[in-house]
């Protein structure tokens, strides 16, 4: 039985939570399929042939089905086992899930995360002083290099903005960075960089960053359903003195 806070409790829970999906719609006439590079994700055919998908986060569940009465069933079927809570569907592990029909009929979903955004807004508030709005998250031009000649914070100096809070700052940021706003991912492998010799020059850029977080959470990354098809990747390894590749 899995235990709150033991070491395997996820494994145990994992096992617990597969076991029974796959036991329970199969003896109700149900078909359950499970993605081999995806263990959280279930594809559930009913009697009547038509589909569910089932993603499972832990404790968190989200199912799409053709029809409302399968999404229903697969509600209710959850609650009587395990008792659930219903909660907005258009969020996902502190996720929005916006889908907007565009003129031409085509969908396109933006994903973004409103309230861990504002939240890390509220805590450092006190230290954004910019009243106006910056056009990029980094200031064009910097660039923080931890064996640079020019960066050499004292120790002092080092405490100080650690105590203030630039790993949680930070980290908060390649939070963010990794999930919905992409944008923020150069900006954050720079703060990175001197994560274990912050600066002062390097605490007013991620403030800088939360600051251009502010005006900007609203937009997250979009997923475009006639979007391009083929992989794009644009790289450009210019740096100071470094030609471009």
């Amino acid at each position: 039985k899995p235990v709150y806070g033991h070491p395997k409790s996820a494994r145990a829970w994992s096992k617990t939570i597969t076991n029974w999906i796959i036991e329970f719609f199969d003896t109700q006439g149900w078909t359950v399929g499970t993605l081999m590079s995806e263990s959280c994700a279930f594809i559930l055919l009913s009697p009547d042939n038509t589909y569910s998908l089932l993603s499972v986060h832990t404790d968190d569940v989200e199912v799409h089905s053709e029809r409302d009465e399968d999404t229903e069933y697969i509600r209710k079927s959850f609650g009587d086992k395990f008792g659930i809570a219903r909660t907005d569907p258009r969020f996902m592990l502190g996720v929005l899930k916006e889908i907007t029909i565009l003129p031409d009929g085509s969908r396109v979903m933006e994903c973004s995360q409103p309230e861990f955004c504002e939240a890390l807004v509220d805590d450092y508030k006190e230290h954004i002083t910019y009243g106006g709005q910056y056009e990029t998250p980094w200031m064009p031009g910097c660039l923080l290099e931890i064996k640079a000649d020019d960066y050499s914070p004292s120790p002092a100096e080092q405490k100080k903005y650690k105590d203030l809070g630039y790993l949680s700052l930070v980290g908060s940021l390649l939070w963010l960075a990794r999930r919905c706003y992409p944008n923020l991912l150069f900006a954050t492998s720079q703060l990175c960089s001197v994560m274990s010799m912050p600066s002062e020059h390097a605490w007013n850029q991620a403030i800088r960053v939360l600051t251009w977080l502010r005006d900007n959470y609203q937009t997250g990354i979009a997923f475009h359903i006639n979007g391009n098809q083929n992989k794009y990747i644009a790289n450009d390894s210019k740096n100071k003195d470094r030609n471009q590749t």
